[in-house]
């Protein structure tokens, strides 16, 4: 039973540091049984924040809620859509995408090999993979393989729209034979070996696709700062700022307007939330 395993876990951990009590506990991962033996103190959730990746500074969060759909940022979405920021809080989020957003774009490494290859198609989405067996994309996906994510997709969107599939940087799922059968079969498939040679590929594509696909990756809160509309394959903490979950009502998607309650997220998580470790 879950709370058997609960007190199971929470009773190995304790013996494991005894005699030491801590006045604070930081897990790097879902740990629900820290909570059954020190029920008494904080525990923090840490993971990498928002953005994390040069040349964003590196930063981090600690949710004292839980991970995922357990952290303060889904159980709380409601308040943060009618959150109303202050005018600091609202010109932060000003600054950083002139700062970062335009410092990507005049820097681009990508932009001569795949703005070329997006101006022969109507529109173009960018499909943020992940890596399998994690609970992280497990627990939230709609299809619980990368390469059975990315075939359906291929397989939803039309033909005149580019899909642009972005591996994990540390976590590449494609190989030599999978791409050359994908390509063959999905001519609107882009993929470039170039992709895995930068920290984060993800970034330097955003300026050219009209949409933003994943289950639970960073990339999909980073898609308030480039403006992009997000459908989520699946059901994860994106909810918070997902405009879709399938691709049935793209076209509408990709030309509607931009929602004024996601720049009011993201002063939110930017400034609440997503913490820099300088500080």
């Amino acid at each position: 039973a879950p709370e058997k395993a609960l007190q199971a876990m929470g009773k190995l951990l304790k013996s494991r540091i005894s005699p030491f009590v801590p006045d604070i506990c930081i897990s790097f991962s879902a740990a629900p049984f820290a909570k059954v033996v020190f029920n008494n103190i904080p525990v923090l959730h840490f993971e990498l924040g928002l953005y994390s990746r040069p040349p964003f500074p590196m930063t981090a969060y600690l949710d004292p809620l839980g991970m995922f759909c357990n952290s303060y940022f889904y159980k709380n979405k409601d308040k943060l859509i009618n959150y109303c920021p202050t005018d600091a809080e609202i010109k932060l989020v000003s600054v950083i995408r002139e700062l970062y957003v335009a410092r990507i774009a005049e820097e681009n490494p990508l932009a001569s090999l795949v703005g070329p290859l997006v101006n022969e198609f109507k529109s173009s989405i960018l499909v943020a993979l992940q890596f399998s067996q994690f609970y992280g994309y497990d627990a939230h996906a709609k299809y619980q393989d990368q390469y059975d994510l990315l075939i359906q997709v291929l397989s939803e969107v039309p033909e005149t729209t580019a899909v642009i599939a972005v591996e994990h940087p540390q976590y590449p799922i494609l190989t030599d034979e999978t791409l050359g059968y994908l390509q063959k079969k999905y001519k609107n498939l882009i993929w470039l070996p170039e992709f895995r040679s930068l920290p984060s590929a993800s970034q330097s594509l955003m300026e050219f696709v009209d949409c933003v696909v994943t289950v639970s990756s960073s990339v999909g809160l980073q898609s308030m700062l480039w403006k992009k509309p997000l459908i989520v394959l699946g059901h994860s903490h994106l909810d918070t700022v997902a405009d879709a979950h399938d691709f049935s009502n793209f076209s509408d998607l990709i030309n509607k307007p931009w929602p004024e309650y996601k720049d009011r997220v993201l002063a939110w998580h930017v400034t609440r939330y997503t913490i820099p470790f300088e500080l």
